[in-house]
């Protein structure tokens, strides 16, 4: 008999003692979303350290709203928001399973001796094998089939006015009928805008709706067979703590006489295209550009760099950042153009050009018009991931399935 040194006796009691601290960390993180999982999973109510509080059952907004300083527990935290970023859902059936996953590791090491490489190792066939698996299993849907309902019901039904929310995106889907994307992907993402607005009703609108005050111009109800041009340049006017800077008064009247120049030769290039609206995404524009084209009734409207590219890729056009783009560069056409002042809302309508699709969500606090945003952007994330990659049964029965077979096969070294 080998008699165990003292040494050996406290690193094994510190190795077992590090195991247990990750173990529950990792398991009580779970804990905190597993009873918000499934159509009887339960609401949260979350309050963040300056007093704000929300309600939601969503997982990727739970796991990123805690503040945890443990290295194990931040992993967790961490594959919660790849899923979020991947799948855009699922994000609390994959914490629980990375929980269990750890739990069934901690026991294997404790109890039986195994050593963690070992265990991971079968975790890594298990997985690979669990792909395959999935992908044998997956059944192939396209806009027209009947299920697709089914599953962003699932995603999003259990949230708060889930039938609504439903509705919502199944309209929009309708609109859309074959976005497909590049290389034959469906990418739902930048085909459906969302818009959340407290107070407004909800509303699926043909085309582009962005959230604009616009005080400085005179915008007519309606546009008809409106000429859209984009441009993305620093076209701000020259300041006058700019020129105090400056002791050189030539370099100053070369500085103002470029700009003035520049913006008269866009501004031309503008109205001899015959542009009807013109995108820019400059925070500040030159007021001589401003007066040039309010003179033409063109309507300058300033975007984010997220909004423009999302208008160039609805009207599959090309955006100017140089002047000498202007000419070269193709103008899309908007089938209208409608501003509500109340609201602060310019509704964009398609044309002949791709499709893309506006979701309104509105709700009577902030709060309750979060979580439905939170409930349409998972039914849209679960209508493309099933348009991609398939259908499988749900209710946990496919992954049931695979761990019978993986048994069979006498690939898992635990119980997926």
């Amino acid at each position: 008999m080998t008699e165990q040194k003292p040494g050996n006796v406290q690193v094994q009691r510190m190795e077992n003692t590090a195991l247990e601290n990750n173990c529950t960390a990792v398991l009580s993180i779970a804990d905190t979303v597993r009873t918000t999982l499934g159509p009887k999973g339960l609401d949260k109510l979350l309050v963040d350290e300056l007093g704000n509080r929300f309600i939601t059952n969503d997982g990727a907004t739970i796991m990123l709203s805690i503040k945890t300083i443990h290295p194990v527990a931040k992993l967790v935290v961490e594959i919660a928001d790849r899923q979020e970023a991947k799948a855009g859902d699922g994000t609390t059936t994959a914490v629980i399973l990375a929980a269990e996953m750890i739990k069934e590791g901690k026991r294997l090491i404790a109890d039986m001796g195994i050593h963690p490489t070992l265990i991971v190792r079968g975790i890594e066939l298990g997985i690979q094998r669990s792909i395959e698996l999935f992908k044998q299993m997956a059944v192939k849907i396209n806009m027209k089939d009947a299920r697709l309902a089914q599953v962003i019901s699932t995603a999003a039904g259990s949230r708060m006015d889930g039938n609504q929310v439903v509705s919502l995106v199944s309209e929009a889907l309708n609109i859309l009928k074959n976005p497909k994307g590049k290389k034959g992907m469906v990418n739902l993402k930048k085909s459906i805008f969302l818009i959340n607005k407290p107070g407004l009703e909800d509303m699926v609108f043909d085309g582009i709706v962005i959230q604009r005050q616009l005080f400085d111009q005179q915008i007519p109800d309606r546009l008809d067979n409106v000429k859209a041009i984009l441009l993305k340049m620093d076209l701000k006017e020259i300041k006058e703590s700019w020129i105090k800077e400056m002791r050189n008064y030539d370099e100053i009247v070369r500085m103002k006489e470029s700009q003035t120049k520049m913006t008269k030769e866009i501004s031309d290039s503008i109205c001899k295209r015959g542009a009807g609206v013109v995108f820019i995404t400059s925070a500040h524009t030159d007021d001589l550009l401003l007066s040039n084209l309010l003179e033409k009734n063109i309507l300058l409207i300033h975007v984010s760099n997220e909004e423009l590219l999302n208008i160039a890729n609805a009207l599959d056009i090309q955006v100017a950042r140089r002047k000498e783009d202007m000419g070269r560069i193709s103008m899309g056409t908007l089938k209208s153009v409608c501003y509500d002042e109340e609201n602060g809302l310019l509704f964009f309508e398609n044309h002949a050009q791709r499709k893309m699709v506006t979701i309104i969500i509105g709700g009577v606090t902030k709060v309750t018009s979060q979580e439905r945003w939170r409930a349409v952007k998972d039914g849209i994330s679960a209508a493309q991931s099933a348009l991609n990659d398939g259908i499988v049964a749900g209710g946990g029965a496919a992954e049931l399935c695979i761990s019978e077979k993986l048994k069979e096969e006498n690939l898992n070294f635990f119980q997926v």
